[in-house]
């Protein structure tokens, strides 16, 4: 995968220094998704759970993902666009004969945008990450019904600048990030009578330098990179 050094194989791979756009030979296009589904069914008996009755364990497992990415002609002004969108469910539910039926959900995504431009030697690009995590869970017994619910949603806003160059067929390049990020959280209990929200998270950013070498022939394709995070700054709410 091109990373580092210019994307004279790899041209359908998104650019982590946004220097190597302009280097691309020829346009690409790529755009995939899918939608797949899991289920599980199964009874159990007492014996098979520890201090649990007869009853049903059923589980649902969904998974949704859809990528686009493009990546223009090199030279100067080259742009190279990506986008990535992501999500995943889980349904666990649990009944026993004596009535009493627990449910499980959690639920994960991640939207993902880059927008890189290259001129010549140089680069710079924008990007923004989104996570989201969520689960609940709810049992009910004896007609009441027992719940708590957990919300997570992680932001990033990035923005880079690199540059790229070759002697021969050894390549070089070094690119400087930095990153905005800002954390929300909030979990509830709702129990019968009892309502507790507790809210939580954050703010901070930070900046990562890399750097990265490579060879390129007609028989090889070698390269190693690294990337650290230099100053990283965090305040909870």
């Amino acid at each position: 995968m091109h990373k580092w050094r210019p994307a004279h194989f790899f041209g359908q791979n998104p650019s982590i220094n946004p220097a190597v756009v302009s280097k691309r030979i020829s346009g690409y296009t790529a755009l995939g998704g899918g939608n797949d589904t899991y289920t599980r069914e199964q009874t159990f008996e007492a014996a098979d759970v520890q201090g649990s009755l007869p009853g049903e364990a059923d589980a649902e497992i969904k998974v949704n993902k859809i990528k686009f990415f493009r990546g223009g002609k090199g030279g100067s002004g080259a742009t190279e666009i990506s986008f990535v969108h992501q999500s995943g469910q889980r349904i666990d539910t649990i009944k026993e004969t004596d009535g009493t039926t627990t449910k499980s959900t959690t639920s994960a995504s991640i939207k993902q945008f880059a927008y890189n431009v290259g001129w010549k030697a140089f680069g710079a690009g924008i990007e923004v990450a989104q996570f989201t995590f969520e689960a609940s869970d709810s049992i009910g017994i004896d007609g009441d019904t027992y719940e708590s619910d957990f919300n997570a949603t992680m932001t990033f806003l990035m923005g880079k600048l690199g540059f790229a160059t070759n002697i021969g067929s050894l390549y070089f390049g070094v690119m400087g990030t930095l990153v905005i990020m800002n954390i929300d959280q909030e979990s509830q209990n709702n129990n019968p009578g009892q309502v507790q929200p507790d809210d939580d998270g954050g703010a901070g950013g930070g900046l990562m330098v890399g750097a990265g070498a490579g060879i390129r022939t007609n028989n090889l394709h070698l390269e190693i990179g690294v990337e650290k995070p230099q100053v990283s700054l965090y305040r909870p709410k």
